[in-house]
């Protein structure tokens, strides 16, 4: 994976560095946990009959997952304010991830922030670890045609989360012994740690 900063008024506020070092440690915590590696390729499996099964691929193999595992190679992970994801009111986004080329896992730049400021915390590292992993997810269940266009989008709280990736995320991250509040991205998890993530602004300014 690599990190793409694109051109905004908040570009400055990026550590290229330690935003790096972040997509090392969500890589090194897929490579390192059999569970968790696991646990991406059964979701990113497509069913299929056997005659589809021979014309079409239908599931990431683990060399493909590892090749996207790789530093400085797509996917790309982009940092995006709240303000860019759509005209009008936001949602409790923290995550929107699609197919590409080359595929995209766009990361909500406020908590990005909140992790550059806190790098020693283990409940934001967890959160955005797994947040990562299930744009990546997303990211390739969308390239085998798996989604639909209103499932791409993860945000705050249990009903905002799509229902393959709770199961992705519990038996991924479940099994490394982790509280769901580590987890689930949740406002309430969010605040019972002392962590404020801004809350949407339906007046913000949005790009043409």
């Amino acid at each position: 994976m690599y990190l793409q900063i694109e051109a905004s008024s908040m570009k400055s506020k990026y550590d290229v560095g330690a935003l790096s070092e972040l997509l090392r440690r969500v890589e090194s915590t897929i490579k390192g946990n059999q569970a968790v590696f696991v646990a991406i390729q059964a979701a990113a499996t497509k069913p299929m009959t056997a005659t589809a099964k021979s014309r079409y691929k239908h599931n990431i193999s683990m060399d493909e997952l590892l090749e996207y595992l790789t530093p400085g190679k797509p996917p790309a992970v982009i940092p995006m304010h709240q303000m860019y994801i759509a005209a009008g009111p936001d949602p409790d986004w923290v995550l929107k991830a699609t197919a590409g080329p080359p595929l995209r896992i766009i990361v909500l730049a406020e908590l990005l922030l909140l992790w550059q400021n806190n790098q020693n915390s283990f409940f934001l590292t967890a959160q955005l670890v797994s947040i990562i992993s299930m744009g990546l997810v997303t990211a390739l269940m969308d390239s085998l045609g798996m989604l639909t266009a209103f499932d791409d989008v993860v945000e705050l709280g249990p009903n905002g989360i799509p229902s393959h990736l709770k199961s992705f995320a519990k038996n991924a991250f479940g099994s490394l012994n982790w509280d769901k509040d580590y987890y689930y991205p949740s406002r309430v998890a969010f605040d019972a740690y002392g962590y404020k993530l801004p809350v949407p602004n339906p007046n913000a300014t949005h790009p043409p």
